[in-house]
């Protein structure tokens, strides 16, 4: 039987120094959890990469800010 799989929307506002971090379910009306802000290093986003793999984050896909805002996944579960 074929695994079914849903997106997952994160969003990330990154800074010189920072990554605010956060993220939507695909589900209309769903509410959007601040995930919270990481540094920049290479160790924060394996980490970040960690926490969202623990919420069933499978593959990752980057997207330009334009598809992001038309509705196209960045994450997927």
């Amino acid at each position: 039987m074929a695994e079914s799989s849903k997106t997952l929307f994160v969003g990330l506002d990154v800074h010189k120094d920072t990554i605010a971090v956060a993220y939507a379910a695909e589900d209309r009306g769903t509410e959007v959890v601040l995930l919270g802000v990481i540094g920049t290093r290479q160790c924060d986003i394996d980490k970040l990469i960690r926490k969202l793999e623990s919420k069933g984050v499978s593959r990752v896909t980057q997207s330009e800010p334009l598809r992001v805002a038309h509705g196209e996944p960045v994450w997927e579960t």
